[in-house]
């Protein structure tokens, strides 16, 4: 019986030495996905839709040049890994879900084409990084991306704290480290993912001591880019990390409970003297004591729990968290997050428990198999190099070592964050993951052979599809939500500056003209929809005594907003402000405020909208004060609340 056709990985033999093309591809393959880190990482963590649009081509692009590749190869040599199906039904569930179910599918399609683009690179990394040198050239690209973020953290720092790529300016977290991401916790998750894994590299007997030293210096800097950070999660994920290392580093249990001893000491010495001398780690951790943990992280797990248990099996839809938070969250928590800050719980609450089975499953099962190939693989390995021999630790064993340890820090982290949400993290995660893979493959993996004269036609039709659904989707997608952004940035200058903008008529023109292009782009933005409704009621500065046809512009916006979602309340209270101008009787114009109260009871500006409504009628100022009064309730800093509560305290004559 003939014996079935395998593939060497990670060895000195290369899979594609019978296609030149294969060979280079590979390389180039490669050396994309190092670039692609990069891009992401500078660009914000690759979460704005600019960066994000570049991606979705990018990636479509490799897909289609790994379909060249599968086609150019042999009828022995064409062979798919099995494992980078895992999560194709995952895909298919969260897509469904967005098409079907999403309660904002402008944002849900955002986020499923982010995980679409997660998986490519996943795919991509289980069947072209073929040998040891391709490992560590990918590895030694993204810790360029890493010393690029670590070197803009440092810019901040010393020269602009406001500085942020893309034009954009930081507006707080002054005091912590972001670098390119915008956003400290963010950047000490990736400073974990490159230290954790250089550090454990620079601890086995694997390389000289020039390699290792190196490592070691490069998980240094990593490390202390976390703790300028000042993610709390971060450094206790980090500190799981480390004290994992002595059980992955030698097989006795001697060194084992040595190691961990060491670790905990000298662990345990460093905290207090960062404590002690560092004034950002000083006041977080007593600002951390002094709250008695994360009093906002605990109103958004519980809103998200509770969004769970009410849709426990599919959950309540993609991207759905941020429009539910109004209507579930406490009084008094006064915020506006977007997502749980919590990876896991924030995949139950959009996707319930089916989709949090279908996602963390793969995942789990991934590690497990890394597990079990780490334990079978010995922890020293004879080789010899001309007369002498040298016992060292082998190359996969090292890597699954290094990739465990640091998931285990990552995965604490995620209990406190949404790393998953940002492309650059998510690219990481994919990367790594592949990495254990292909560790845990052996020398000699066997794929699905695909063999037949139509086979890799088909598969780079396939390949066509698929990058070019990603790629013209992503556009329309990610350009809707630039022109979304750029038109929401215009908005909330105009209201902080109300006065010199309002009869601006060139900066109104403007502003509504991005977020007519992002619905022409989108058409299912209701965000858009939304706000397009709001900046034409504002139009009015311009022409006070056209009320009436501003009036009607802006509730067929409104309505559109609704058709699209009638889980938002902002277009119910644009709608009613609309229909006033309009003229409608008052009991129709109400019951629209009264709606947005009903989806939102805790949203200020919802009780200050139905508040001023109330007011404008005299027998109806009792009324208009419980309103106001509840608005400041909710929040004593209210400006609207607080000037029209005066208005309605002067006596009228």
């Amino acid at each position: 019986m003939p014996k079935r056709k395998s593939a060497t990985r990670l060895d000195k033999i290369n899979q594609g030495r019978n296609s030149s093309m294969g060979d280079s591809g590979d390389w180039v393959i490669t050396c994309f996905l190092g670039v692609i880190v990069g891009y992401a990482v500078y660009h914000l963590g690759g979460h704005h839709p600019k960066a994000e649009l570049t991606q979705s081509w990018l990636l479509g692009g490799l897909l289609v040049l790994h379909g060249v590749l599968m086609m150019r190869r042999p009828d022995d040599s064409r062979q798919i890994h099995g494992t980078g199906l895992l999560f194709l039904p995952f895909l298919c569930y969260a897509g469904l879900r967005t098409v079907f179910q999403s309660p904002m599918p402008w944002r849900g399609w955002e986020e499923f084409l982010v995980l679409c683009q997660g998986w490519v690179v996943f795919w991509l990394a289980l069947h072209h990084l073929r040998n040891r040198k391709q490992v560590l050239l990918l590895i030694a690209l993204v810790s360029l991306s890493g010393l690029m973020a670590f070197l803009a953290a440092c810019y901040q720092h010393v020269e602009n704290p406001q500085w942020l790529p893309m034009g954009r300016t930081q507006k707080s977290y002054f005091g912590r480290a972001s670098g390119t991401f915008g956003a400290p916790t963010h950047f000490g998750a990736f400073m974990g993912l490159l230290s954790t894994l250089l550090l454990f590299t620079a601890a086995s007997n694997r390389f000289s001591s020039t390699g290792r030293l190196l490592c070691g210096f490069a998980g240094l800097i990593f490390g202390a880019g976390l703790v300028a950070s000042g993610s709390r999660g971060g450094w206790i994920g980090m500190f799981a990390a480390l004290l994992c290392f002595p059980y992955f580093l030698s097989p006795k249990w001697l060194y084992r409970l040595a190691g961990w001893a060491v670790t905990a000491l000298m662990t345990t010495v460093l905290a207090v003297v960062l404590y002690h001398q560092v004034d950002l780690v000083q006041g977080r951790i007593d600002q951390l004591i002094e709250n008695r943990g994360e009093p906002t992280r605990k109103w958004m797990w519980q809103t998200g729990w509770d969004i769970f248990m009410d849709h426990p099996l599919f959950g309540s839809g993609t991207a759905s968290y941020q429009l539910l938070f109004e209507r579930y969250r406490a009084p008094e928590a006064q915020i506006s997050p977007i997502y749980v800050h919590n990876d896991y719980l924030n995949t139950l609450s959009d996707l319930g428990l089916l989709g949090f089975l279908l996602f963390f499953g793969p995942c789990a099962w991934i590690l497990g198999k890394g597990w079990s190939a780490w334990k079978r693989k010995p922890f020293k390995a004879v080789i010899r190099r001309g007369r002498r021999k040298r016992s060292i630790t082998p190359f996969s064993k090292m890597i699954l070592g290094g990739l465990l340890v640091t998931f285990v820090g990552f995965s604490l982290h995620l209990f406190v964050d949404f790393h998953l949400e940002i492309p650059a993290l998510l690219f990481m995660t994919a990367l790594y993951l592949g990495l254990m893979v292909i560790s845990s493959s052996g020398r000699r993996w066997k794929g699905i052979v695909l063999r037949g004269p139509l086979v890799p036609a088909l598969w780079l039709a396939l390949c066509l599809t698929g990058g070019g659904l990603l790629a013209l989707r992503g556009t329309s997608t990610f350009m809707a939500a630039t022109r979304y952004l750029e038109g929401e940035d215009m908005r909330e200058n105009y209201l902080e500056e109300f006065s010199k903008y309002q009869k601006d008529r060139a900066f109104v023109e403007t502003m509504v003209q991005r977020y007519e292009e992002a619905v022409r782009w989108e058409p299912m933005h209701g965000w858009a929809w939304s706000d397009l409704s709001l900046v034409s009621i504002q139009s009015y500065y311009l022409n006070p005594k056209n009320s009436r046809e501003i009036g009607k512009k802006a509730t067929i916006y409104a309505e559109k907003a609704i058709a699209i979602s009638d889980q938002q309340w902002a277009p119910h209270s644009y709608l009613g402000i609309a229909s006033q101008m309009e003229g409608k009787p008052r009991h129709e114009v109400e019951k629209h405020f009264q709606e947005a109260i009903r989806l939102a009871p805790t949203k200020v500006a919802a009780w200050n909208y139905y508040a001023d409504f109330l007011s404008r009628e005299s027998t109806r100022s009792e009324e208009a004060m419980k309103a106001v009064e509840q608005a400041l309730k909710l929040d004593p800093t209210s400006k609207n609340a607080i000037v029209l509560k005066k208005k309605l305290l002067v006596p009228k004559n």
